[in-house]
């Protein structure tokens, strides 16, 4: 048992992927395939102890990337790491067992595995290096940013990508990754450690998935031709027999562009991808942001200081007339008690 757990250790990524209904999961060299149709997905990490998927679901994501947390379903003393390399030919032979009981599950899905560098067949290998950095700022990456580089990845024929994260936060009870230190996950991620929506950044990538969803078809199935309009700026068309999707990207970071393509001219900002689901009308730009508008403002906590600061005052009660022996107005240095009946 403690076998089988060890072996969903060393597994990076598990996606509890949202078509629940789904009988056959396979994939080729163009895309995870679900039911016998390619399918693209954008996946999202959340703590599932922190997080449901409902938010993440809303935001337009197929799929969550989760782990298991083990110092709180099995403490031990130490994570596992690399086997092969302390254990030898013992830890080879049993990474080559943990392989072969992986696909005889025959689950459909692919199998990765981290810290192994020389994982066997099946298993896909993530060489994973972990650092540790303290004394950094709070990560920011403006929501523009990291709208580029999605629509890019799709843009160059990617079609499952993860953000890491989508929702994390600090550790429960405030746990230590290091000595003196605060472990957090937040990273600016779309939704903030408190399940807030991180706007612009959320809606501005729920904008995005749900264009990228709409040319689904396109970026699984069409031929894919690149052409230069100019030295900053690149057109990516995906071609069916039916229809077309086309990517304007602009790399340069300073300059925005006016290119002509396909008889229209469109203008597109720097360091943006414009996406044109049919590739005449553009339907997202990844500089311009519409989504709502937030800001967290972070403010020292006073909270320790108050007692030393808190000054009491006193001031008189305003008491009706006819509640002191119903006589007029009085000032009483003493508690007063109104007596009903008698």
């Amino acid at each position: 048992m403690k076998i089988f757990k060890f072996f969903f250790h060393v597994v990076v990524f598990s996606s509890i992927i949202f078509h629940v209904n789904a009988h056959n999961v396979t994939h080729d060299s163009r895309s995870i395939i679900i039911d016998g149709t390619h399918r693209i997905i954008l996946s999202g990490s959340i703590h599932y102890p922190r997080s449901t998927a409902q938010k993440a679901k809303e935001g337009g994501l197929d799929a969550v990337e989760t782990y298991v947390f083990w110092n709180a379903h099995e403490p031990i003393e130490n994570e596992y790491g690399n086997v092969m390399k302390p254990y030898g030919e013992d830890g080879k032979s049993y990474i080559n067992w943990c392989a072969q009981m992986a696909d005889s599950m025959d689950i459909g899905v692919p199998w990765i595995m981290c810290q192994q560098a020389g994982a066997p067949k099946p298993m896909t290998p993530i060489p994973l290096k972990c650092e540790l950095k303290i004394g950094l700022d709070d990560p920011l990456r403006t929501a523009e940013d990291l709208a580029f580089s999605v629509a890019r990845f799709f843009q160059k024929g990617g079609t499952l990508q993860n953000y890491y994260m989508y929702h994390g936060g600090t550790n429960f009870g405030r746990t230590l990754g290091g000595l003196y230190m605060t472990t957090s996950y937040d990273y600016n991620a779309p939704l903030d450690e408190y399940g807030n929506l991180n706007q612009p950044k959320w809606g501005h990538l729920k904008q995005l998935h749900d264009v990228l969803h709409s040319i689904e078809y396109t970026l699984t199935h069409g031929d894919v031709h690149t052409q230069k309009l100019d030295n900053s700026v690149t057109a990516t068309v995906y071609q069916t027999n039916d229809k077309s999707s086309c990517f304007l990207s602009n790399s340069n970071t300073t300059t925005d562009v006016n290119v002509n393509f396909g008889g229209i001219d469109y203008f597109v900002p720097a360091w943006s991808i414009s996406i044109l689901p049919d590739c005449r009308k553009g339907a997202y730009n990844t500089a311009n942001v519409y989504a709502q508008t937030s800001m967290m403002i972070k403010k020292s906590n006073k909270a320790e200081d108050e007692p030393d600061s808190l000054k009491w005052t006193w001031r008189p009660e305003l008491i009706e007339s006819a509640s002191v022996q119903g006589k007029g107005d009085v000032s009483v240095n003493r508690i007063v008690i109104k007596r009903y009946g008698k």
